[in-house]
């Protein structure tokens, strides 16, 4: 009798492995990967906003953006290029831009 619990219990295993495998780890690292984004996007646009409000010319605004955001994505463990982020930080300029002629 107990060698057919100690199967299910095996059988029960696997399939909780399988399970988790299979769709836990899965769910967790696509979120993972979207909050990252999130949290990427976030410092490049703050980082913006603070040097559009307190420099002055534009390649120490571009400096001062591009360092505060390498610094804190290595804080947060973020590993992205700095192509990357020159990218996204001439999005969020172009973007911040296209506002202030909007209104």
């Amino acid at each position: 009798m107990s060698d057919i619990i100690l199967r299910i219990l095996e059988f029960i295993v696997v399939i909780a492995v399988v399970a988790v495998t299979r769709y836990v780890i899965p769910w967790f690292k696509s979120n993972i990967a979207i909050n990252e984004n999130e949290i990427l996007i976030d410092i490049v646009n703050t980082a913006v906003m603070y040097a559009e409000q307190t420099l002055d010319t534009g390649a120490v605004k571009k400096k001062a953006v591009m360092d505060l955001v390498l610094n804190q994505l290595s804080k947060r463990g973020i590993v992205v290029t700095e192509d990357q982020v020159n990218a996204l930080v001439e999005a969020a300029v172009f973007a911040m831009n296209k506002m202030k002629t909007s209104e």
